[in-house]
């Protein structure tokens, strides 16, 4: 008796075996795709989105990594002879933020820029929007900016920031951020002291500088 539970357990045990060996003939499953967005580092997501406006990928970067550190962006252009890169360096004068502050902080540049009437910004542009200057559209007309960066050092919050381009933080994450018919842009200091109460601080004579340098291969282009 005791033979034949034996045996049965065992003609048991290699028929289950037989049952779930590999087919030898089989191809090897292959591993699950990894998505190469999942393989891209932070700051490479953030600025793909700005590469336009920033003028390449290389000047996104590091646009957003200035941003996200605190520390001074150097973008960089070629010079109308091609023989010359032309850099523009600017320090933030707000402190170091959060990847999505970074994104907030570029989003609602470019939408000023739009609002301004100026779709492919130069670097000039692109830092009178960030810390304030004057800029001037297509058609001629002339606006001066705050800056969006000058209004978050004043302690505003970023859905102030976006009432005063006459949009919303949701409309960005809506892609419904379009420049209205009749704009509300902030067009002088007095706009951050309505909303904070503080005075803006002037921009300092090293925030902003230009240089002209031989130009390297792979530069930046505007």
């Amino acid at each position: 008796m005791k033979r034949s539970l034996v045996s049965v357990v065992l003609l048991s045990f290699f028929a289950w075996q037989g049952a779930h060996a590999a087919d030898p003939n089989a191809s090897p499953q292959a591993p699950a795709a990894t998505s190469t967005e999942n393989q891209k580092p932070p700051v490479a997501l953030v600025a793909e989105p700005f590469v336009a406006l920033a003028g390449s990928n290389d000047n996104a970067i590091a646009l957003a990594n200035a941003l996200r550190t605190g520390a001074p962006a150097t973008l960089t252009a070629p010079s109308p002879d091609a023989t010359r890169a032309q850099t523009t360096t600017f320090s933030p004068p707000t402190k170091p933020m959060g990847w999505g502050n970074v994104s907030y902080a570029l989003e609602l540049a470019q939408h000023a820029l739009r609002i301004a009437g100026i779709s492919s910004p130069s670097h000039a542009d692109l830092v009178a929007a960030l810390v304030g200057g004057r800029v001037v559209a297509v058609d001629g007309t002339p606006w001066n900016l705050v800056g969006v960066l000058r209004q978050r050092a004043a302690g505003m919050a970023w859905a102030v920031i976006a009432r005063s381009y006459g949009t919303t933080l949701a409309a960005f994450t809506r892609n419904h951020a379009r420049p209205d018919a009749a704009p509300t842009l902030a067009t002088s200091a007095s706009a951050i002291q309505r909303e904070t109460g503080r005075p803006a601080a002037a921009p300092r004579a090293g925030d902003v500088r230009t240089a002209s340098t031989p130009a390297t291969v792979g530069s930046g282009t505007n």
